[in-house]
């Protein structure tokens, strides 16, 4: 809408508002503001910082920059589709977010954005059930002229002009000479020499390669080898319970055979035996060689 003055903007907007400095710095040069409720923002920022959307009276400092970024991210998609549309990069200044009685006299309503008459352009900001308000967007006349004459006339880059084609003297025509006689087919050189096919060794099947021939290699590798008598799975809450003397069941029943594992893979199962008073694991079952291999090589 054109043709706002700063006496109507205060008439239709009597409490504290939200101001929104931007300013296009490339692309486009100009100023305008963008103006959004108290409440409104402040539930904008809420949803920004994570929450659920909770509005509030005031807004603090969080709220501020919450709102800025909010507004960033709305201004720098519309300069991208701007620049789209204008065929030149179009960049914005860092949002300035301002709360402000429009009837102060330190209000923007008294700056040079304000002079005379001005442009409001309203558009409809919809969050889910949250939100369901309008943002006045300010601008002086100029700039919006300049961003209309942009938008219908988008610029075109610059194509080099095409080379003139060269025309130069055509030689001067000859006496037409007879028709040269076909050249006899060449002969092959003395030294040339001979194309031969290539030839390969037949292949033979190749023997079976077992493990023992290269696992000698390996067996001064040291491995880690764990006895496990159980597993079970605990909260949190009941790990942090934990004192000394708790209790853990386990999923496995006194007397049965504990599991050796090596470098983390199952390889044996065994029972727990006490030897100068320290315990041991006397193997039971053990997995077959290749499985026991193919473990390890997989560890």
């Amino acid at each position: 809408e054109a043709g706002k003055t700063a006496d109507i903007l205060r008439a239709e907007h009597p409490a504290p508002t939200t101001f929104v400095n931007i300013s296009f710095t490339e692309g486009i040069e100009g100023s305008n503001s963008l103006m959004i409720s108290i409440r409104d923002a402040s539930i904008v920022a809420d949803l920004m910082m994570g929450g659920a959307g909770e509005p509030a009276e005031e807004l603090n400092e969080m709220h501020t920059s919450a709102v800025a970024e909010a507004m960033n991210q709305m201004m720098g998609a519309a300069s991208t589709s701007m620049a789209e549309l204008v065929g030149r990069r179009v960049d914005i200044s860092a949002p300035e977010v301002e709360v402000l009685d429009l009837d102060a006299e330190d209000s923007p309503l008294s700056g040079e954005l304000f002079e005379g008459v001005f442009v409001e352009v309203a558009f409809t900001m919809t969050v889910g059930d949250l939100i369901e308000t309008q943002i006045m967007q300010i601008m002086q006349p100029a700039f919006a002229q300049d961003l209309v004459a942009s938008l219908l006339q988008p610029s075109v880059p610059e194509q080099a002009p095409a080379a003139e084609p060269s025309v130069e003297a055509a030689p001067a025509p000859e006496a037409a000479a007879p028709p040269a006689e076909p050249a006899p087919p060449a002969e092959p050189a003395a030294n040339a020499p001979l194309a031969h096919p290539v030839t390969f060794p037949a292949l033979e099947p190749a023997g079976a390669s077992g493990a023992p021939g290269d696992i000698a290699l390996l067996m001064d590798v040291p491995l880690s080898v764990t006895v496990e008598l159980g597993r079970t799975e605990l909260r949190i809450r009941n790990v942090l319970d934990l004192v000394p003397g708790s209790i853990i069941e386990l999923d496995r029943l006194a007397g049965e055979p504990v599991d050796v594992l090596v470098n983390g893979k199952n390889i044996a199962r065994g029972e727990v035996v006490v030897i100068d008073e320290e315990f041991g694991v006397r193997i039971t079952d053990v997995t077959t060689p290749a499985s026991r291999l193919t473990s390890l090589a997989e560890a």
